[in-house]
């Protein structure tokens, strides 16, 4: 009965062993020229998203084009986060205007800013490596739309995702953050699935020196 009991003992303290590996070996973290970041530093970042409720329950589909720029930091590790968002230039996708008015303005807003963002190797992520995103609140992260509805009533959709992940992708000019249409919200206006979000976020740094992520070497 001995010779089991540490058998068995044994045999916990290599998938111990195993798991620690497995942990360490695809831990991810960012770079800046090249070198980890150890502390969080302040980056900007600028891309474009197409933001789509799919079954609003006034009209059809709306799906608005805006521009954005964030600011937040990055490190250290695989740590980020996303204190500011703007949008603008924000305008409807040719037919996609559902009971909102085409000819008046439509405006997004992020929600639940701070987010906190997390690299992990993911099989969801074209690349393999993904950035989880959750706000800092106990909420999920996510967006509000507001439009006009029959010329004078003004209408707000707000979209909320518990999974949001996009796709992480070294570029020459630092790390691109693609949202894919496989993500899904829930909508206010819409449903528990309606919503989603498509488009780029590029990451960069403005005190110079690219902006990259890796493995680390050293786990």
């Amino acid at each position: 009965m001995k010779r089991f009991r540490i058998l068995g003992l044994a045999l916990v303290a290599v998938f111990a062993v195993v798991a620690v590996m497995s942990a360490t070996a695809s831990a991810l973290q960012w770079l800046i020229g090249g070198r980890p970041v150890t502390a969080a530093t302040a980056i900007n970042s600028t891309g474009k998203l197409l933001l789509s409720d799919l079954r609003p329950k006034l009209g059809g589909q709306v799906a608005i084009e805006c521009e954005g720029t964030d600011r937040g930091t990055v490190g250290p590790g695989a740590k980020d986060e996303v204190t500011t968002i703007t949008a603008e230039k924000c305008k409807f996708q040719s037919g996609l205007n559902g009971a909102c008015e085409a000819s008046k303005e439509v405006t997004a807003k992020a929600v639940n800013l701070p987010w906190l963002t997390l690299l992990l190797d993911s099989s969801r992520s074209p690349s393999g490596i993904g950035d989880r995103v959750t706000a800092d609140n106990g909420r999920n992260p996510g967006w509000s739309v507001e439009c006009t509805v029959a010329g004078i009533f003004k209408i707000t959709d707000t979209c909320e995702s518990s999974t949001a992940e996009p796709d992480i992708i070294n570029l020459a000019t630092g790390v691109d953050a693609r949202f894919l249409a496989s993500e899904t919200a829930g909508c206010s206006e819409g449903d528990a699935t309606s919503g989603i979000v498509i488009g780029n976020d590029l990451n960069l740094n403005p005190a110079g020196g690219t902006l990259s992520v890796s493995a680390s070497p050293n786990t």
